[in-house]
C-alpha cells in the first residue's frame, strides 16, 4: 500500500465517569467501479479501565487497521539494500 499524504488515524474518549470509552477513526483507501475511493471507518476500541493508555489504544487501532509493521526483514538482508539506497549519500568524514 502506498502511504498516504494526509492524517490516517484520530483515537479519542467520549463519556463521563466509568463509561469513558476509547473510539478511533482511520482512513482506508478502497477500489470502487476500478476507481481508488478513500472510506472512514469509526471503531470502538475499549473502555477506559479496559485500555488505560492512549498509547495502548492505538496499539490496539493499529492491530485493527493491520498496519502492526511487519518484521519478515532481518539484518542480513537488510543492511545491503541500505548500503544501496542511502550509502552513496552520506558524505565522508574529511580530517
Amino acid at each position: 500500500m502506498e502511504p498516504n499524504r494526509y492524517q490516517r488515524v484520530s483515537i479519542f474518549l467520549l463519556g463521563k465517569g466509568e463509561n469513558r470509552t476509547w473510539y478511533g477513526i482511520f482512513r482506508e483507501d478502497v477500489r470502487v467501479r476500478g476507481k481508488i475511493a478513500r472510506k472512514q471507518r469509526k471503531v470502538r476500541i475499549g473502555k477506559l479501565a479496559e485500555v488505560p493508555t492512549k498509547n495502548a489504544a492505538l496499539n490496539i487501532l493499529a492491530k485493527i487497521m493491520d498496519l502492526v509493521p511487519n518484521t519478515d526483514v532481518t539484518f542480513q538482508h537488510l543492511a545491503p539494500r541500505w548500503q544501496t539506497s542511502v550509502g552513496p549519500h552520506l558524505q565522508k568524514d574529511h580530517d
